[in-house]
This record gives structure tokens, sequence and C-alpha cells, in this order.
């Protein structure tokens, strides 16, 4: 009884009481399938609505396009194509390769002097612009879930052996990769897909919004999209979990505690947004991509 009357209280004050560490998620697939609905049916809660795969945006600054240059999605299509799983060691070893930025900021697509303070940083500490967290956490925090990934292998290294979206990386790291996309290919391709409210159940995503257009930017789950956009599929089912609004780029907490500057931060969020102006560290890659590329 009086449980009950706490959780009644805080809901008023709009706080939600989650049991065992599960999010109850707010399903919009029937009636909405736009991530703006978020701010209107939730106060805490994800939604879970149906996206575009072509709208999806990732790190460097890939698109989850059939026919794109997203590392992952070359690889599994070359693997089909060939019937050979060695052709995703081929790609991605080639990825790695080529792809191998000196710090943040030159992922990011900027020098040292427009983005001095990630500019001594590791690719991997690339923060977005309208991220709450500081560097310092955000670089705790992926070392741990990078462990932890890393671990589901049954191998104990860190992000001294590298990083998923970059290189180089050892090769113990490249064959973590080249499994994990191989194995979430052939469950889906097996048993489906299907969400699920766990933890890490579903495909999480931040939803960028300029005027009435959107497209939204992976945070987990990128290898079910790349297999998914592989297997044909056109929309799939995402938690949306942060709406970012470019014309409100002056209260992105990363551009107020002078992380980034306004224009630069927009400048990110419109190539995310447009899909283009890739980052120079990612150039040769494309060249390498487009004459790899297969017709579907």
């Amino acid at each position: 009884m009086v449980k009950q009357l706490i959780r009644n209280i805080l809901k008023i004050w709009g706080f939600n009481i989650v049991k065992d560490k599960l999010f109850s998620i707010i399903d919009m697939r029937e009636n909405f399938n736009d991530p703006r609905v978020l701010n209107y049916f939730s106060r805490s809660q994800p939604i879970l609505i149906n996206v575009p795969i072509n709208y999806g945006r990732a790190l460097p600054l890939f698109n989850f396009s059939h026919n794109g240059i997203h590392p992952f999605i070359i690889s599994l299509k070359k693997m089909i194509e060939e019937n050979n799983v060695n052709e995703i060691i081929r790609i991605l070893k080639k990825y790695y390769l080529l792809v191998q930025p000196l710090s943040a900021s030159e992922l990011l697509g900027f020098s040292k002097d427009e983005l001095p303070l990630l500019s001594n940083e590791p690719s991997w500490a690339a923060i977005m612009p309208w991220e709450s967290r500081t560097i310092v956490e955000w670089k705790d925090r992926l070392k741990s879930s990078v462990s932890y990934e890393n671990r589901k292998f049954k191998k104990n290294i860190g992000l001294n052996e590298g990083w998923a979206w970059v290189g180089p990386v050892s090769d113990r790291k490249l064959m973590i990769e080249v499994n994990r996309i191989k194995n979430i290919y052939f469950s889906i391709l097996k048993y489906g897909y299907n969400s699920n409210n766990g933890i890490d159940g579903d495909i999480q995503v931040t939803a960028l919004i300029n005027n009435n257009k959107w497209r939204w930017l992976a945070g987990t789950g990128q290898h079910r999209v790349v297999a998914l956009s592989v297997l044909g599929e056109m929309e799939i089912p995402v938690q949306i979990t942060k709406i970012v609004y470019r014309d409100e780029v002056d209260v992105w907490p990363n551009v107020q505690s002078g992380v980034f500057t306004k224009n630069i931060a927009l400048s990110i969020f419109d190539r995310f947004f447009n899909d283009g102006n890739i980052p120079a560290i990612t150039k040769n890659w494309e060249n390498f991509a487009k004459k790899e590329s297969i017709n579907n």
C-alpha cells in the first residue's frame, strides 16, 4: 500500500520506478512512426517505432543503405556473393588498415586548431556535441562497454587492442568483430529478428531533427542494423532514447562546456543528417568500397 502510494506520487512528478533494471518501453509502432512523439508520450522512457533503414547513420560517417559503403555491410555482402566467411576477414582487415585516425578530432574531420580538446584524445573518445557526458565520463563508459562486449567472446581485452569502428585493431579484436557480424547475420537469417525490452534488447538510437525532417544515429545494435540491411529490410524497429534538435545547438551540453564551437557542432550534425562530406580519414576506404560493392 505504501509502496504503491510512493509510486503514484513519483508518477505525478514525472518519475517511473523500473524493476529488475529493465526499461518499460512505450511501443508506438501501431500509431506513430515519428521520433518526435517521444516528447509527447514519454517523460523518462524510450519509445519503440519503425524507422526507414536508409535514415540511419553511424560513425565515422556511414549510412545503413544496402548499397552504402559501411564496411560491415560490404563484408557481409561479399561473404554472401563468394559463399566464403573469409571475405568478412579480408574486407574488415582492409578497412581497419585504411581508416586509422590519430585522434578524436581527426575522426570527426577537424584539425587540431578546430577541435583542440579532442586533438589529443584517441579516436574512440569522439564524443558528440549533444552528449550530456563529459569527455572523461564518455571514455570511462566506452572502456566498460567495449570490455563487456569482448568478454562475450571469451576475450578479456579492452580498447588497447582496438575499437570496432576504426583501426588499428589487433587480430583478436578483428576476429571478435568478424564473429559478431557473422553470428548475428546467420541468427537473424534463421530465426528472424525479434526486439525485446530487456537490457540491450533493442537497437537504441538518437533522433536528429531539422525542421520537419529527421534521421537517426545508431547507439547500440549497429551489428544488428547491418545484418537487417543486408537481408533487405527497409524498416526496422528501434528505441528512440534521445532527440536532438538542430535549432537547439546553443544548449547542447558539449557546446556549452566549450568542447565544440557552435559552428563545428552544427557541421557535425549536418554531416550526419545530410549523409555527405565524409571525413578525409575515410576517403581511401570510400574508393576501395566502391570497387568492392556489388549490385542487389
